[in-house]
């Protein structure tokens, strides 16, 4: 999660959401609650034990996810351009 203006305005990457091997998305106040933004694969495709080493780079407006050092998705947006950053995990394991 990054770029955390407040509960209804983020930005989250990561793996295995929205159906979606990879992704990036935001959170939208009012509207629909997610719009995402860029993805690769698909979610069944995840190898059950395997770890994924992810980073997120966010220069301006320009996002791009990182999967063990290979950049999987880049994205534009300029809706949130500053905020507080954290670690966040749904439904899995995350480990240092």
């Amino acid at each position: 999660m990054f770029r955390y203006a407040d509960e209804d305005r983020f930005y989250v990457a990561g793996i295995g959401g929205f159906a979606k091997k990879f992704y990036v998305a935001k959170s939208l106040k009012y509207d629909s609650p997610w719009h995402l933004l860029g993805y690769q694969g698909e979610a069944f495709d995840l190898s059950k034990g395997r770890v994924y080493d992810l980073r997120v780079e966010f220069v301006g407006p320009r996002m791009t996810l990182y999967v063990d050092g290979t950049p999987m998705i880049t994205s534009t947006d300029d809706q949130y351009v500053t905020g507080l950053w954290g670690l966040r995990a749904n439904r899995t394991a995350a480990c240092q």
